[in-house]
């Protein structure tokens, strides 16, 4: 497929030539950084599309600490530009709660441990503080809406949302090579123009994309208030800790 896809550029590459009075050689020759020894992340742009998958835990405080800790699972997509990092996630947290919790319902006290659909839907902000070849620390913060479901009595239920601002620290580890092509055709004009006489050499770059993996370890402080009125006392926070796995690939106009 590859070789297929190079032909076909080569064979584009030729009828434009020709078009233009130019004699492409029978001369192909590719240039690729393949290995991670080639990628200084301190010396890069490493801008680009994110796409990251998160698994971890969500572990109430305070008054929260009722709902019980629950794992997660979810994701995120966005964009890097050099060190700043802004992604659209949405996070699954699941299990019910360890014990019973009180909630009012048409002047009615119920006890239940439920706790449905819980997540998280949001707006999260990175940005690198240190980097060096291979890793990297940064700082986080975020908001967006965290909610969950409560059934209780005849499978009556309530539902659940609060604003989370969060604030976190995460270490990241670049764990897959660069991959930064550049192709290089070469050829001898027929004619004299403006740029060339009738024999030098012409050149054309044609450069492909950059794309890395890694790994981020998370931990993030959310500040969370459920409202409940007449039942028990859901304010407090949570400490969420994980880890990412992510992606990030961006098309390149240069590869140096």
């Amino acid at each position: 497929m590859k070789r297929l896809a190079l032909l076909s550029l080569l064979l584009m590459y030729c009828r434009g030539a020709l078009a233009q009075e130019n004699y492409v050689a029978p001369f192909f020759q590719k240039r690729a950084d393949s290995t991670f020894r080639h990628f200084d992340v301190a010396g890069k742009r490493i801008s680009g599309w994110l796409l990251t998958a998160d698994a971890g835990v969500f572990v109430p405080q305070g008054h929260l600490s009722v709902l019980g800790p629950h794992l997660y699972l979810g994701g995120s997509t966005g964009w890097r530009f050099n060190k700043f990092m802004f992604n659209f996630a949405l996070y699954g947290r699941f299990s019910n709660a360890p014990g019973d919790y009180t909630i009012k319902y048409k002047d009615t006290l119920y006890r239940t441990d439920s706790y449905t659909g819980g997540g998280y839907l949001g707006l999260d902000l990175g940005y690198a503080l240190w980097q060096n070849r291979k890793h990297e620390v940064d700082v986080t913060a975020g908001t967006g809406m965290e909610f969950f479901d409560a059934v209780f009595g005849n499978k009556d239920s309530a539902v659940f949302n609060s604003g989370n601002v969060h604030l976190g620290v995460g270490y990241t580890l670049f764990i897959h090579h660069l991959k930064c092509g550049k192709y290089i055709l070469k050829g001898y004009a027929l004619r004299n123009s403006v740029q060339h006489r009738k024999g030098d050499p012409v050149f054309t770059d044609i450069y492909g994309t950059e794309r890395y993996s890694y790994l981020t370890f998370q931990v993030k402080y959310n500040f969370l208030d459920f409202a409940n009125p007449g039942g028990t006392n859901l304010s407090g926070g949570a400490i969420t800790a994980g880890i990412v796995y992510g992606f990030c690939r961006r098309p390149m106009p240069m590869c140096r």
